[in-house]
């Protein structure tokens, strides 16, 4: 008789084991399917396993670092996984901060940074071992749904296996494989990867007169740098660079649906943040955005749930969001305007909506002055103040190559301030309201990189709202977007910034729980729904790309994509200039080539806008003392990348001196040609000339 009464409750727990384990079930099932679909192969996985150590460590020790600050700017009383994501993000600029220090005073090294990864970890072990009295996610708001509800969820959740296989496909290639919408990743092997390269080689990070992006903020690269001196090689580095910054993308994610109310809209926030194809993209290369993204997420998820009531907006709380968006700014100078001044003039304008109802004109007055409303711009100038300064002292121009009308600059000039300005501004055939409308609406709905959810539920949830407090997410998209019309040549992966706040307005459609009524749970799942659906089509967005991106890359090399997972060392060999030259003595001087992160030859290479110091002393020289010029300086090799100058010519006023012409009349005088070079992708031939001694 016990156990014919015991049998219901046995078959009842056995019941709830399974719907439980069901949607890990689902997940799993619909990412074999996607893996499959992409080709993503067990070398991809055993590249993420064996690269993914050190950005796995640094993420930890970044988290470790930042749980004592995010206790002291009073983050300890809300749930754990605020807590967490706020010291994860404090966290990363500490430890991008004191990287960078470290650098420039020539300090940095391979036992260094060891300390600095172990000392972060063992900070944040101690510092777990003190938070489990935080409360668990969802504990500090409404009740969530139930084990049961889990399967539904999962099954609205499983367009973001999509971006997750891409990603981790993406990431384990080398850099310079995807994609081709940007130049297979020319800025990463630029700038991104090559002046974290320059800086490792060199000890110290210092001044480049021939890169100009050097100078720009580097609050991520400053980690691919810290990557670098941990595997000993910036070679080696470079898929766990990408590995980082994929990451960063998760954690976005991740903070905002935290910092949203619990439940199903949690559920909306992760489906259309995640599925935004932007992201996705974006994962697969060692860039800087969703370092920015991530930054800025915390930031503005701070300032949300004290404007929306869910936490005390103090003097602390603004500050720790004023470093955070500080920090995203210093990602690069257009996030300086897109983070924390956005921010902040939102802020104020949401601050004074909300207390104009409430206070008399001079309370209002009163309340503005107070030490929130400055603790914010404070925090974020702090977490700007190491490159303004960096700037400074090296070339005398906080914010250079900006601004050379009022602070000049080393190594710059009017005319290349001018040739900069032109290169970043749109022609003047482009430059009215109604053609950058146009382009507007083509980078941000017509082009598929966004999607339309995030665009149609945000404005949904504009009308929606009864609130005044959604004027400081909808101010700062309008800030934002303002700037990235008028002031750049509008390529959309410049606006990325806006997800973020438009991720904060999801928070207004206040999605119902499990117990409200059946017309309130209708309309949670037609939000859902169309979440979902518009999930799908960025996930075939991105799926298109990649097999794209694949299918051309077998056409051209005959390799298969997939095969490349983890070959660093093949893309070194490859590179026609160390195949040309590896028997080579003396120094290469490239010309038109920026790409110099696989070059392992002694080389000289100058971005399109830094001055050539031998281009420029041809421009009054015969060929005979331009060749004289070389072999003074020990250069005994010269690359021209016909493919790069015609380019750069078109859209950059690459110098004019620079012709088959001029190139003809310096072989006849000591510099013959000696080999042609196509590059991997069957581009036009790099011609290599050789140096003859006199």
């Amino acid at each position: 008789m016990v156990l014919c009464a015991d049998e219901p409750r046995r078959r009842q727990r056995r019941s709830d084991q399974l719907i439980r384990y069901l949607p890990i079930a689902i997940l799993l099932a619909a990412f074999w399917l996607v893996q499959w679909a992409i080709g993503l192969t067990s070398a991809s996985w055993l590249v993420l396993a064996t690269k993914g150590i050190y950005p796995t460590a640094l993420v930890g020790a970044a988290a470790g670092w930042g749980c004592w600050p995010a206790k002291w700017l009073g983050m300890a009383g809300k749930s754990r996984i605020r807590f967490w994501c706020t010291a994860t993000a404090l966290g990363v600029g500490i430890v991008s901060s004191a990287t960078f220090c470290l650098a420039a005073a020539g300090f940095l090294s391979h036992p260094v940074a060891i300390v600095l990864l172990a000392a972060g970890i063992v900070l944040g072990l101690v510092g777990i071992s003190r938070s489990l009295d935080l409360p668990a996610p969802g504990q500090d708001e409404a009740a969530a749904a139930d084990a049961r509800h889990w399967t539904l969820k999962a099954a609205f959740l499983t367009p973001l296996v999509v971006p997750l296989a891409t990603a981790i496909y993406g990431t384990t290639l080398p850099p310079g494989l995807l994609w081709s919408g940007e130049g297979r990743g020319y800025d990463v092997l630029e700038y991104h990867l090559q002046v974290p390269r320059e800086y490792f080689e060199a000890g110290r990070l210092h001044f480049l007169p021939h890169n100009v992006y050097g100078s720009f903020p580097q609050q991520v690269e400053i980690m691919y740098l810290l990557l670098m001196y941990l595997h000993g090689s910036a070679h080696e580095a470079a898929i766990p660079a990408q590995i980082l910054h994929a990451s960063f993308g998760a954690l976005t994610v991740v903070a905002l649906a935290t910092w949203t109310v619990a439940g199903w809209t949690r559920v909306l926030v992760l489906l259309t943040v995640g599925t935004v194809p932007w992201v996705g993209y974006l994962a697969c290369l060692a860039y800087v955005e969703l370092g920015m993204l991530f930054l800025a997420a915390v930031a503005g998820g701070i300032l949300w749930a004290g404007l929306c009531g869910r936490q005390a907006l103090d003097w602390r709380s603004a500050l720790a969001a004023g470093l955070c968006a500080g920090w995203a700014g210093g990602c690069k100078y257009t996030a300086i305007v897109f983070v924390p001044v956005a921010m902040l003039v939102a802020g104020l304008a949401a601050w004074a909506v909300r207390t104009g109802a409430q206070l008399k004109r001079q309370e209002r007055l009163g309340r503005l002055r107070l030490v929130p409303a400055a603790a914010f711009p404070v925090g974020a100038l702090a977490a700007l103040c190491p490159w303004l300064i960096r700037n400074a002292v090296l070339t005398g121009n906080p914010v250079y190559p900006f601004a050379y009308g009022w602070f000049d600059g080393k190594a710059w000039s009017a005319e290349q301030a001018e040739q900069w300005a032109r290169g970043h501004r749109l022609p003047a055939e482009q430059s009215g309201l109604t053609s950058r409308a146009r382009i507007a609406f083509d980078e941000l709905l017509g082009s598929g990189m966004y999607g339309p959810a995030i665009w149609v539920l945000g404005l949904a949830a504009v009308f929606r709202s009864r609130s005044r407090r959604v004027v400081f997410p909808v101010g700062w998209v309008l800030v934002l977007l303002a700037t990235w019309t008028l002031t750049t040549r509008m390529p959309g992966r410049f606006a990325v910034a806006v997800i973020v706040p438009l991720a904060l307005l999801l928070d207004e459609l206040a999605l119902p729980t499990a117990a409200a009524s059946g017309r309130q749970r209708l309309s949670c799942f037609v939000w859902l729904g169309l979440a979902a659906g518009a999930g799908l089509l960025n996930d075939w967005k991105l799926f298109s790309l990649l097999k794209a991106e694949s299918t051309a890359w077998q056409r051209q090399t005959g390799v298969p994509l997939p095969q490349m997972a983890g070959r660093v060392d093949v893309m070194v060999q490859a590179n026609p200039i160390n195949a040309a030259l590896a028997q080579a003595a003396g120094r290469t001087w490239l010309v038109g080539e920026a790409r110099a992160f696989y070059v392992t030859c002694p080389a000289y290479y100058a971005v399109v806008f830094s001055r050539d110091p031998w281009l420029e002393f041809c421009a009054s020289e015969d060929p005979r003392a331009c060749v004289d010029w070389l072999r003074t300086r020990g250069v005994t090799h010269v690359v021209f990348s016909w493919s790069e100058i015609e380019r750069l010519r078109s859209s950059y006023d690459f110098k004019p001196l620079v012709t088959r012409e001029w190139v003809s009349r310096l072989a006849e005088v000591g510099l013959p040609l000696r080999s042609r070079q196509a590059d991997a992708f069957g581009r036009p031939v790099i011609e290599i000339y050789e140096v003859l001694p006199e």
